[in-house]
């Protein structure tokens, strides 16, 4: 309760990463109810920072110029935060990027060039991460055993496979945490940049092992994703107006 209630809540992280990200700065990207939420994570996981823009004419996607305007408010702000220019920038978007988003990532990357704010050598990379992929897959590990018969586990925690230059599968739960049923792993998506997929799915695996809410366990998702599904709940979940009045009614009728 004290790390879910208090904690996170207040945006205390109980612990940050020793190992630095391939990536200078990465931005979780998820629109829920016409909210935009952004997870902002620095080099090695120290400035972690969250970010919303409502606006009601836009629902599942953002456009061009609110995705331009939003990136720029957001790495402006974290130049703050650092002593050096940001050349790697990585975009994790829950779901499926939009052509709108990416166009506007691409004209706020060459506007905060232009002004100095990053460096001129910067670029970004689009990583897609779905949460269910539309084609089961799963990896498994054989393993001999002493009276040389194979027998099949759960791969190990950190495993990945690389399908080709554009997809990547991810196992950040594992048999070590001895998980009963079957791992599923995370689909992950390589649209364009100088990032390899290998070094996504690296820095991925690293922000899956921020596990705030249980230390004890492991995340299939990384923090970029996990977090903004949490903040998005929050900020953007429907309520029903109508049962909310009728409890303040019934609390008026009990108290003296």
């Amino acid at each position: 309760m004290a790390l879910n209630k208090i904690l996170l809540n207040n945006q205390r992280w109980p612990f940050v990463l020793s190992t630095k990200l391939h990536a200078d700065l990465i931005v979780g990207i998820d629109v829920k109810n016409h909210t935009a939420g952004f997870v902002i994570v620095g080099k090695n996981g120290v400035h972690i920072r969250p970010d919303f823009d409502t606006s009601l004419k836009e629902q599942e996607k953002l456009s061009t110029k609110r995705m331009k305007r939003c990136l720029i408010r957001i790495l402006s702000k974290e130049s703050e935060f650092s002593e050096d220019l940001v050349r790697t920038i990585v975009l994790h978007r829950d779901g499926r990027f939009f052509e709108s988003e990416l166009l506007g990532a691409k004209e706020a990357l060459e506007h905060l060039k232009n002004i100095g704010v990053v460096h001129q050598d910067a670029s970004i990379t689009f990583v897609e991460i779905a949460k269910t992929a539309p084609v089961p897959f799963r990896l498994f590990d054989v393993i001999e055993q002493d009276d040389g018969k194979a027998r099949t586990w759960n791969p190990q925690v950190g495993y990945y496979y690389i399908a080709g230059e554009v997809d990547g599968y991810l196992c950040a739960t594992g048999r070590a945490f001895r998980r009963r049923s079957t791992i599923n792993p995370l689909h992950v998506k390589r649209l364009e940049g100088k990032l390899s997929l290998e070094k996504c799915l690296e820095d991925i695996y690293y922000l899956t092992a921020l596990t705030w809410t249980n230390p004890r366990d492991c995340s299939r998702e990384p923090i970029t994703i996990k977090l903004n599904d949490r903040y998005l709940g929050e900020e953007a979940g429907p309520y029903d107006s109508e049962a909310l009045a009728d409890e303040y009614q019934s609390l008026e009728d009990v108290l003296p």
